[in-house]
């Protein structure tokens, strides 16, 4: 379930930062293809406490999702997506990887077999459980926050799309 809200989160020096105790965490879309365009904005449902996560396998775009706690971590995973070629990972508030499952074959899928995959899955989301997140299924709803055809507000990396108008909103980030 997606809806759009407005919040007021906490500036530090200048920038805008996450409210975790809120469950107001940032999120970042950022191009994989075609030059240095990137989304953002600020998720609430997730539940993480610290750390973030990030993905290469986000619907119709094959973007770099990513969700975390603070800019570092976000950043920390983003980057370690992009290192391995892509796929999920997870890092703690220090930006140390918790768990990972690489997508090395365009970013989207793995040569391991499925059970490797399954155990690989299973450690992801029980990281992501770890820092708090208490979605029933929380790679998947970090898969559709880019996903412009369900009609509701998406963050794609031109930023937050009202998909219903086609309209590209500012997050005012």
């Amino acid at each position: 379930m997606t809806a759009e809200a407005e919040a007021t989160l906490p500036v530090l020096d200048g920038a805008v930062v996450a409210d975790p105790a809120s469950d107001l965490l940032l999120a970042a879309v950022c191009a994989r293809w075609g030059g240095p365009r990137r989304g953002l904005g600020v998720v609430q449902g997730f539940g993480l406490h610290e750390g973030a996560v990030a993905s290469t396998l986000s619907f119709d775009s094959a973007d770099v999702v990513a969700v975390g706690a603070s800019r570092e971590a976000l950043a920390a995973a983003a980057q370690r997506a992009v290192t391995i070629g892509g796929g999920f990972v997870v890092v703690d508030g220090r930006g140390a990887v918790r768990a990972e499952l690489p997508l090395p074959l365009g970013g989207v899928l793995t040569a391991v077999s499925v059970p490797e995959a399954a155990r690989g899955i299973e450690a992801v989301t029980a990281a992501l459980r770890d820092l708090g997140s208490t979605l029933a299924r929380p790679l998947l709803t970090l898969q559709t926050i880019t996903f412009s055809a369900i009609p509701a507000l998406r963050l794609t990396a031109r930023g937050l799309l009202l998909v219903k108008s086609r309209e590209h909103v500012s997050a005012l980030l």
